[in-house]
Order: structure tokens, then C-alpha cells, then sequence
């Protein structure tokens, strides 16, 4: 009879499957942030893997060859001290076979004028992740909340490493190392995230989301 789609693999495929994300994986790390979501979702799929899961590493191997030419600028933008880091963030409610939530976030090095004149300007993109939400989201504000985090997590890092390469002396004991790092800004498209985010007070919530209510006021 013909196998379905929910048919497990053999222990034989798994292996070829496991070889055939890893290296998609590592593409996608090293110089191809548009792959990273594919092979996030299929690593979470190897140990439960079925003829679909099969077909879908296929289309992403067919995806990432048809996609060979696309690949990271990194152009002269000027002094370094006048340059901002734009952190952008985005979060997939639910949409994992386990019913967890994805969630991404891009960093990119831009001229400051695009942050404080809003002028069209080139900008390089050093950093980037798309991964499973750490925790189980409970609504989409939940997972927005915890990509911002994430992606203010890493601003904040690509800001200190930044400040370090223009002053190597300086001291990460030194509590004002935090202080005056280079203008910064983070991008989301989640309209009650944006207005949980210029709340001066901490939101009540019900149950988990409270923990949603803390994540959002330390991003």
C-alpha cells in the first residue's frame, strides 16, 4: 500500500536527514540568515521524523540551491562612531509541530542618520537567529514579548562589543561600561507589544502571562 505522509522514517533516512540539515545549518550560521528558519523547524523534527518531514528538507535544500547567489554585503558605512545597531524581531505563534513558537531577530550596523533623520541608508548585518521560543507561549503577545527580549538582549551585547573595538581598555567590571554605548533601536511589528513596551506601569496579567508582563518591561 502506498505510505502517507505520517509514516515514519527509517533509522537510515533519519541519519541522512540528520546530515542533510546539519549542513544547512551551518550555512544558514555562517552566511545565510534566510535559511535559518527552515532548519530550525526541521532539527525539532528529527527524532519524530515522518516522509513529510523528508519532503520538507528536500524543498529546503531546493530552496537554499535556488537561493546560491544570495548572500552578506559588507560594504564601508563610514567611521564606526557614526554608526547606530538596529535590532528587528519577529515571533511565530504556535506554528511548531509541538505547538511552540518561533521567534527571530536581525542585527544590523547602519549610519545614525537613519535613526535620527530617518534617511534611506546601506546597512550590514552582522547577527542573526531564528530559534524556538524558550518557553510555551500561551498567546501571541507572549511570544512577541520573548523575541523583543531576545533581540534587546543582543543589542545590548552588540553595543558593548562595539564600544569595546573603539576603546580595547575598557573594563567590563567598570559599572559604566553599559553607559553611552552607540545609538541603538528596536524594530517590531506587534501592536500590543509597541504599546506594552511604552507602559510606565506593569501590566496585571492572569496566570504565566505575568511573566510575560516582567519580560516585556526589563526589554
Amino acid at each position: 500500500s502506498k505510505m502517507s505522509k505520517d509514516t515514519p522514517v527509517t533509522e537510515k533516512e533519519r541519519q541522512l536527514l540528520r546530515a542533510l540539515i546539519g549542513g544547512l545549518q551551518w550555512t544558514s550560521t555562517q552566511v545565510a540568515p534566510h535559511l535559518q528558519v527552515h532548519t530550525s523547524l526541521l532539527a525539532g523534527e528529527i527524532t519524530r521524523a515522518t516522509l513529510e518531514t523528508m519532503d520538507k528538507a528536500n524543498k529546503a535544500l531546493r530552496f537554499a540551491k535556488a537561493n546560491a547567489d544570495v548572500g552578506l554585503e559588507f560594504m564601508s558605512l563610514g567611521d564606526l562612531q557614526d554608526l547606530a545597531i538596529v535590532a528587528y524581531s519577529d515571533a511565530s505563534f504556535a506554528c511548531r509541530h509541538d505547538d511552540s513558537s518561533q521567534a527571530c531577530h536581525l542585527i544590523t550596523l547602519t549610519p545614525k542618520a537613519a535613526l535620527t533623520e530617518g534617511v534611506e541608508a546601506r546597512y550590514q548585518v552582522p547577527d542573526w537567529r531564528s530559534f524556538k521560543c524558550p518557553r510555551v507561549a500561551r498567546s501571541t503577545l507572549a511570544a512577541e514579548a520573548q523575541a523583543a527580549g531576545e533581540a534587546a538582549d543582543n543589542l545590548s551585547y552588540a553595543g558593548l562589543f562595539l564600544k569595546m573595538t573603539l576603546d580595547p581598555a575598557l573594563s567590563l567590571r567598570d559599572p559604566g561600561s553599559l553607559q553611552h554605548l552607540q545609538p541603538g533601536a528596536l524594530v517590531i511589528d506587534a501592536k500590543a507589544l509597541y504599546d506594552s513596551l511604552h507602559q510606565e506601569e506593569l501590566m496585571s496579567r492572569a496566570g504565566t502571562e505575568k511573566r510575560t508582563s516582567i519580560e516585556i518591561r526589563v526589554a
